[in-house]
């Protein structure tokens, strides 16, 4: 059985998450809804999660323009010092960039029990009232929260549970 379920978002790191999103979808037709919009007090970022159909059950995957201010990140205080080595080991000139390729599992314990069993650096960012869920990164630790992209080929993945995507029933039958 697979420790995975799905790929969440195709995920794009860009400067201005509102403007990006309002081309895509304007020019590519791909979907997007004022719900689909996120910001949080305390974490400072703007995403959207546009998608190609309009059905999650259709196409879970999404499409994520995701931009960073310049704000404390009191949600993931780590996250800041994370996202600088992600950017200096993309570099400073690559027209697309990412901040995460956002895997979904219904077993994160499993993930972090072959994490663990292979010796492999993680950590899990602390839960917030916003995002009251296990977001676990791989290639980084708690004490030291620079990127490795040597652990998983340098996709900077994310792994979140199910269960917080909210996904109807009709997606896995």
């Amino acid at each position: 059985m697979s420790l995975y379920d799905l790929l969440l978002s195709g995920d794009l790191m860009v400067h201005d998450a509102d403007h990006t999103a309002e081309q895509i979808v304007s020019k590519l037709d791909i979907h997007g809804h004022a719900n689909w919009r996120q910001a949080f007090p305390g974490h400072p970022y703007v995403a959207h999660f546009l998608r190609v159909h309009k059905s999650l059950a259709v196409s879970p995957t999404r499409v994520e323009p995701q931009g960073h201010l310049d704000f404390p990140n009191h949600g993931d205080p780590m996250f800041p010092g994370f996202l600088k080595s992600l950017e200096d080991f993309q570099g400073p000139f690559r027209p697309i960039k990412t901040h995460a390729t956002v895997l979904v599992s219904d077993n994160i314990g499993g993930v972090v029990e072959h994490l663990l069993s292979k010796g492999q650096p993680f950590r899990l960012a602390q839960l917030t009232p916003e995002m009251p869920f296990d977001r676990l990164w791989v290639g980084c630790t708690p004490e030291n929260p620079v990127y490795e992209p040597s652990v998983d080929g340098g996709l900077c993945i994310e792994v979140i549970p199910l269960a917080a995507i909210q996904m109807p029933a009709e997606a896995f039958t």
